[in-house]
């Protein structure tokens, strides 16, 4: 999960760069680009759900289901990590 969010912040880090060196270099509004690469961003996500990561003979443009080891942590675990008891509280009436 570490080399995941790391991962991730790399790749963000790099998103965010091509908008700030269209600014730096070449003048472009930052507002401007910034926009057009949350919608390149949506566009290219909408494709991955749509033909990579569905089920192959599933219609759903929804993902396909993962193993049970593969399931991100809930709250009240990474919670109880740094010692806070954070679990769901059943109201009895």
């Amino acid at each position: 999960m570490i080399a995941a969010i790391l991962a991730s912040a790399l790749f963000g880090a790099a998103w965010a760069l091509i908008p700030g060196w269209l600014q730096a270099k070449r003048g472009s509004h930052i507002v401007i680009t910034t926009i057009m690469f949350n919608f390149i961003a949506a566009s290219v996500m909408n494709y991955l759900l749509s033909h990579v990561l569905r089920p192959p003979t599933s219609m759903d443009p929804a993902t396909a289901r993962f193993d049970n080891v593969l399931r991100l942590p809930r709250l009240h675990d990474v919670l109880g990590l740094v010692g806070i008891d954070f679990r769901a509280r059943v109201r009895r009436t």
